[in-house]
């Protein structure tokens, strides 16, 4: 395993209460019991504005009665999983989405859990956190290991037995190595390096040979690069066209349950994955997708 390996001991789980979250949940109830971690459950109440409308002169037992609604579904959740776990949830952002989406990227910045686990897709105020501009910036500068489970994974089985690693050989990348070298550890799982060469880059340098060559590494070369993974059963494998279109075709292929990617690269691949790159691996991808 890569030196520095990281310590997952606190998972800060923000929830919506939609099904898409209660997918997400079986990921974070999974990963606490492998990695032994505590989960803060969390949720930014938000109510409609036709519903505040209509309390008129009950705003406040409103409020306090979709809270404790929200407490007591996620204290229900916090009692499957395995260990330690607190439930959060914020009444005070209560009448507006903007400030819902706010609270839950405040509460990441404040507790620095060591992973977050959270839906891509959800319905209701948060669906623009998950998908909008504030989890772009979660992604790109809370500084926190995320894993987001988009709307077509299935909730988890007994464990992770295959996951991929995204790299575009910058030391950049090297980021995920250890978060990937330590779940394939904890669920024993088979690992496969991917690198994608962009068609782009391809195209520019069809007409030389020489160029071409070097652009377009070997799986020898990968496996080296990537050597430092061991003891884990590491694969290489090295495809061509859009990174987003390969890396989610390989984990379908491959049936993999997880795809592990960091969030820059020395050649671009960060930009245009923080981007819509990033979106669509998270929509289409059949697994999880955890950016470091």
């Amino acid at each position: 395993m890569p030196d520095h390996a990281p310590s997952i001991r606190r998972i800060f789980f923000p929830s919506d209460l939609s099904p898409e979250s209660e997918r997400a949940f079986g990921h974070a109830r999974l990963l606490a019991a492998r990695l032994q971690a505590a989960v803060t459950l969390y949720h930014a109440l938000e109510i409609p504005a036709a519903r505040w409308v209509k309390a008129a002169g009950r705003e406040e037992e409103l409020r306090q009665t979709l809270a404790d609604e929200a407490r007591v579904l996620l204290q229900g959740r916090a009692a499957l999983l395995p260990g330690p776990s607190e439930v959060l949830v914020d009444d005070d952002v209560a009448a507006a989405a903007s400030l819902a989406d706010i609270a839950v990227l405040r509460r990441i910045r404040e507790t620095q859990p060591d992973l977050v686990v959270m839906a891509s897709h959800s319905r209701g105020a948060m669906h623009s956190f998950f998908l909008g501009s504030v989890a772009q910036e979660v992604l790109a500068h809370g500084g926190r290991p995320t894993l987001v489970v988009g709307p077509r994974c299935e909730a988890p089985a007994k464990g992770y037995r295959r996951v991929v690693l995204a790299t575009d050989l910058s030391e950049a990348s090297r980021r995920a190595f250890p978060y990937a070298a330590l779940l394939s550890s904890r669920f024993d799982a088979d690992l496969l390096a991917v690198y994608v060469v962009p068609r782009p880059l391809l195209a520019a340098l069809s007409d030389n040979p020489v160029a071409l060559a070097a652009a377009v590494p070997s799986t020898t070369r990968l496996r080296e690069f990537v050597a430092d993974l061991a003891p884990c059963r590491v694969t290489p494998r090295v495809e061509q066209g859009a990174p987003w279109e390969r890396i989610v075709a390989v984990a379908r292929e491959e049936h993999a349950d997880l795809v592990v990617m960091a969030h820059d690269g020395a050649d671009g691949l960060g930009e245009r994955l923080l981007g819509s790159e990033t979106e669509r691996v998270v929509r289409r991808a059949p697994c999880p997708v955890l950016v470091v």
